[in-house]
């Protein structure tokens, strides 16, 4: 729990050094999603594998098994959406063929390159959220191959200036 703790300190160093405050996501109720396998799930992931993140043990994510959508209303004042695009772990079979996509009202924001192109197995996701923006889509696309598609969204919070 103490790594835990420490990783989300440093997760929001950034948030704190330059004055914004975060809104956990995971404390907001979900408007709609679908996930391709399993269910949608907060903290635990179909593996039952702990999850990690620059090398530190995590409980705080979306579980969402490739081919997903999952949307969220944005709170008012929100001025960016930030995450991590990641993988279970321990499984040779997880390899990474899947990408992430953010849409904000609707247009896309953000996509990254497929999960295994990154060393690391770790996407840094950071979206600007123009002011009045209402919905958030995180998508995560399975490249037309959703076999072990183990896809999560880790530490995912809005940032309020």
């Amino acid at each position: 729990m103490k790594t835990a703790m420490v990783l989300m300190l440093l997760a929001f160093s950034h948030a704190i050094l330059s004055g914004e405050a975060a809104i956990d996501i995971l404390d907001l109720p979900v408007k709609k999603y679908k996930v391709g396998f399993a269910d949608l799930w907060v903290g635990r992931n179909v593996d039952k594998r702990p999850v990690t993140l620059k090398g530190k043990d995590i409980e705080d994510y979306l579980f969402a098994h490739a081919s997903s959508s999952i949307t969220y209303d944005i709170p008012q004042g929100v001025s960016r959406f930030s995450a991590w695009g990641i993988r279970t772990r321990g499984d040779e079979n997880v390899v990474g063929s899947w990408f992430y996509v953010v849409k904000v009202d609707g247009e896309e924001a953000f996509r990254s390159k497929p999960l295994v192109e990154y060393e690391t197995y770790e996407i840094e996701i950071d979206v600007y959220i123009p002011s009045g923006s209402k919905e958030i889509e995180l998508i995560i696309n399975d490249m037309t191959n959703n076999f072990a598609d183990h896809s999560i969204w880790a530490l995912p919070r809005f940032l309020v200036e």
